[in-house]
Formats: structure tokens, C-alpha cells, sequence
């Protein structure tokens, strides 16, 4: 449904963003890595969004890169795994090894991730 926000950078959290867009404020989560590359409040840029909703909630993930969104999404159709151990996964490594270690099938990577034995 919401592929991108573009719009500026008004505040970054522990876990989150906002990015001000259209008059509305949108709170995004992410991870550490994406948080370490935002630009400076105020700046203007674009992330790529997905999201979640289940019936007791509704939250907004987003990436700076569409291979991060695109690795993010994959995760979140694995059985045990959803947003939030997603989200450390995306932190292990960056996203081609993470996707390297996934394609040759070695766990240790992923392992790595609170919450995966």
C-alpha cells in the first residue's frame, strides 16, 4: 500500500524516525543501521515503507535503500520472524551477506540475531 514517504526529517527516536510529509508526521521504524545513514532534521529524503498491520496494531517500517525494504519484506513471510527480529537481522551485517548467507544456507550469520537459535 505505502511504497516510499519522501519528505523531511524531523525527528529520529531509539527505533524510528518521523518524517513530515503532506502536512502529516509520519512515525516510521527501523533499524540501527538505518538510523546511523538518516540525513540531519530538517533535511529532505526519501524511504522506502512497508506496512504492518495485524489487528491490534499498525506500524510503518522504513529504509533508506530498496534492497534493505525488499530484504525486510522476504524476512517477515519466514514463519517465527516478524518485524522486530527482522529488523535485528538487518543489523547483522550488510544486506548482501545477510542474502548470501541465506542463499548457501549458513545460519550462523542469522544467528547472530536476538531471538533466532
Amino acid at each position: 500500500m505505502l511504497h516510499s514517504l519522501s519528505g523531511l526529517l524531523k525527528q529520529a527516536g531509539e527505533n524510528f524516525f518521523v518524517v513530515e510529509s503532506g502536512n502529516f508526521g509520519f512515525k516510521v521504524f527501523t533499524n540501527s543501521e538505518t538510523l546511523r545513514k538518516l540525513p540531519k532534521i530538517g533535511a529532505a529524503f526519501k524511504c522506502f515503507t512497508y506496512l504492518y498491520v495485524r489487528e491490534d496494531k499498525i506500524e510503518l517500517y522504513g529504509f533508506l535503500a530498496e534492497i534493505e525494504l525488499k530484504l525486510f519484506e522476504m524476512l517477515n513471510t519466514v514463519a517465527g520472524i516478524g518485524p522486530k527480529t527482522a529488523l535485528g537481522i538487518l543489523d547483522v551485517d550488510k544486506v548482501e551477506n545477510i542474502m548470501a548467507a541465506i542463499i548457501e544456507k549458513r545460519p550462523e550469520l542469522l544467528m547472530r540475531t536476538s531471538g533466532i537459535g
